[in-house]
């Protein structure tokens, strides 16, 4: 009956040659806790789920470069890149902020949807896995034929169509921008 205290040594299992890298994505969101779709990537394999919320695990990846790409629909998406360890298990947050619209009008027919690079240089339509962004065709009010491309982070967008280079357009949380 009761209670005790007693000091115990832990020691840590060392890691083994065939143990991959372990990664946890810690999605962040505001209000905490939205759920979404995640794509995890590295050395060209992919895992991805939906729903999933708060913390995910993305399971033993391989070494080198890794990126994971998290977007709740109608609200916005996060992107983290980062260089998967050789051993051990690593914590990689994901921001998602409140998103907006980037609406890019075109003169002719759909070609490539456009490549869109943020101000810190992060290429948002390419991705490892898969994970490139879902911009749609569509017929815009006033505007005409365009892509569009939703739930976007807060930033200053460059935006390249048919390999042409757009003028770059800020983009604010909850707001619509339009790439000329």
């Amino acid at each position: 009956d009761g209670t005790t205290t007693r000091r115990v040594t832990l020691t840590r299992k060392p890691d083994q040659e065939a143990d991959k890298p372990h990664v946890i994505a810690n999605l962040r969101t505001q209000p905490p806790g939205l759920s979404g779709t995640i794509v995890c990537s590295a050395g060209g394999n992919t895992n991805s789920s939906s729903p999933v919320a708060g913390r995910y695990d993305c399971g033993p990846m391989i070494p080198g470069p890794g990126e994971i790409r998290f977007h709740v629909e109608g609200y916005g998406r996060g992107r983290t890149v980062f260089d998967v360890p050789r051993s051990g298990e690593i914590v990689v947050d994901v921001d998602v902020p409140r998103g907006g619209t980037i609406v890019v009008p075109i003169s002719q027919d759909a070609g490539a949807p456009p490549i869109l690079v943020d101000a810190s240089g992060l290429a948002w339509s390419s991705g490892n896995g898969g994970g490139g962004l879902d911009a749609s065709l569509e017929d815009v009010p006033q505007i005409g034929r365009a892509w569009v491309l939703r739930d976007m982070p807060p930033s200053t967008y460059t935006v390249t169509v048919d390999g042409r280079p757009r003028t770059p357009v800020p983009l604010a949380s909850g707001a619509t921008a339009i790439a000329y």
